[in-house]
């Protein structure tokens, strides 16, 4: 099977969780760390989602596409909400490795796609968890106490991740 790889057409437009419900879960009251916080938290979204993201799935709305041959087209994300092809959507059918639509001719497939509702509060505590370590631990060699990913993280995401096989 031919992995599509696929392109970013509308990346993702907001913050995925604000940066007060993070400084919250810190512990945090200033302010002179917003920037900080909001740049571990963007990382933590970024490491995340997308194509390239750990979850191999889209956390937030966001457009993408891909390049087909004519036929049934395995599209590489799950939680797909709309797809088209010159601009005319195409049905989507979902089976055991994902969501698929059927193509007449080769093609580019416009899809959109973003995390179920009822997964979100659980990606906001995976990318609490992840900023409040990077914020505890901020540089790459640490003396003394090694750190790593609280286990919690990857508890969570396991359940989560995608991956088209």
């Amino acid at each position: 099977m031919t992995v599509l790889v696929p392109v970013l057409i509308t990346p993702p437009g907001a913050l995925f969780t604000s940066i007060d419900e993070v400084k919250a879960h810190l512990r945090v009251s200033h302010s002179y760390e917003d920037t900080l916080i909001s740049q571990l938290t963007s990382a933590a979204v970024a490491y995340l989602d997308g194509w390239k993201g750990v979850l191999g799935r889209c956390i937030m709305p966001q457009t993408w596409s891909v390049d087909a041959e004519a036929g049934d087209v395995l599209l590489p994300f799950p939680d797909i909400t709309d797809a088209r092809v010159g601009g005319v959507s195409v049905p989507i059918t979902l089976c055991a490795n994902g969501a698929v639509v059927t193509i007449e001719e080769a093609g580019t497939v416009e899809f959109d796609c973003e995390l179920p509702e009822s997964n979100r509060e659980v990606v906001k505590v995976i990318v609490k968890l992840l900023v409040g370590h990077w914020y505890e631990n901020r540089e790459a060699v640490v003396i003394g106490n090694i750190t790593t990913l609280p286990i919690a993280v990857d508890a969570l995401m396991a359940p989560l991740r995608w991956r088209v096989i």
